[in-house]
């Protein structure tokens, strides 16, 4: 498995690797202060870059990283399972941890519904997108030879840019418990549309659970 280190793409995977590397360092100590500039950070660092480097550099297609319809049925399929275990994974930490009283969402967002709508389509969506092209598409077709060690690094690096950085917070919570899904969805089906679709999906019934919740 571990064959294609050695393999005369060598030098590629070592920079594809420095790559990533960069790319979380700068995007997770990147003085950007508010929420325009956090957006700009993210844009430029996970996914503008990153797609330069795949064609400009490595002149692939972007297919080879996700950007394709894949395999439909895989990826329908491990959606609806994911769904039901993330939302499962949810109502645990819900209910049996301090999650409920560390996680938060804009009051503004919490007190009208097309404030509501407007955050999880938007803003909810954008980082969606955001971390999926990067973690999902770059970082886990990357290393797609690997198999599954691809799910686990994509997992592992987001976990550690959570964990590194001062930016993030309990609002990013949903993003994790979502992430082994979604590593899961993109491997089977070769696809990070199905990733983005079930990151999103699951991150607007979580809060509009919350929100009932609140009621």
């Amino acid at each position: 498995m571990f064959n294609f280190i050695y393999s005369p793409n060598k030098k590629e995977f070592i920079a594809t690797i420095l790559i990533i590397i960069a790319c979380l360092a700068f995007f997770g100590f990147f003085p950007a202060n508010g929420l325009f500039q956090q957006n700009l950070s993210a844009a430029a660092f996970l996914m503008i870059i990153p797609l330069l480097y795949v064609k400009m550099v490595l002149k692939k297609d972007f297919k080879d990283f996700g950007w394709q319809w894949g395999k439909t049925k895989e990826g329908v399929r491990w959606m609806a399972i994911s769904t039901f275990l993330s939302l499962l994974v949810f109502y645990i930490l819900f209910h049996y941890t301090d999650f409920r009283q560390q996680y938060f969402l804009p009051a503004i967002v919490t007190g009208n519904f097309w404030f509501f709508l407007g955050y999880e389509i938007f803003l909810v969506g954008m980082f969606v997108v955001f971390y999926e092209v990067f973690f999902r598409g770059f970082v886990l077709f990357s290393f797609i030879r690997l198999k599954y060690v691809s799910v686990f690094a994509s997992v592992f690096l987001f976990a550690v840019l959570l964990l590194a950085s001062e930016n993030f917070d309990w609002l990013h919570a949903h993003y994790l418990i979502a992430a082994p899904f979604a590593g899961i969805i993109a491997y089977q089906s070769r696809s990070i549309f199905y990733s983005i679709a079930f990151t999103w999906i699951f991150i607007i019934i979580a809060d509009a659970f919350f929100i009932k919740t609140l009621n």
